[in-house]
């Protein structure tokens, strides 16, 4: 892909996932494929790039390591949003007033 950042199969995408931390690999389970499944993620940030010269500050491989350091770190939040009670903060936060 022309001017990609990122451009990665989907298992290697797993793969950089469930290496950090505890033993997820267990977890993946393999599906036959279907019209339209993923099987690889590609960002062409060329054009924000040019225009603005914006250069990111992280790679997949960086950003999804802190990415999952702070879920693994942060598991109240995490059991707070999965419950769903998250929503009442929403809802208190965007009421009509």
């Amino acid at each position: 892909m022309a001017g990609a950042v990122f451009d990665v199969a989907d298992l290697r995408a797993v793969g950089l996932t469930i290496g950090l931390g505890a033993p997820y690999s267990a977890q993946i389970n393999y599906v036959k494929d279907r019209p339209g499944h993923d099987r690889r993620y590609a960002i062409d940030a060329s054009k924000i790039q040019r225009e603005l010269g914006w250069q990111p500050a992280e790679t997949f491989e960086t950003g999804i390591r802190k990415t999952i350091a702070w879920y693994l770190a942060n598991p109240e939040w995490v059991a707070h949003v999965q419950s769903g009670a998250y929503r009442q903060w929403v809802d208190k936060q965007y009421a009509a007033t």
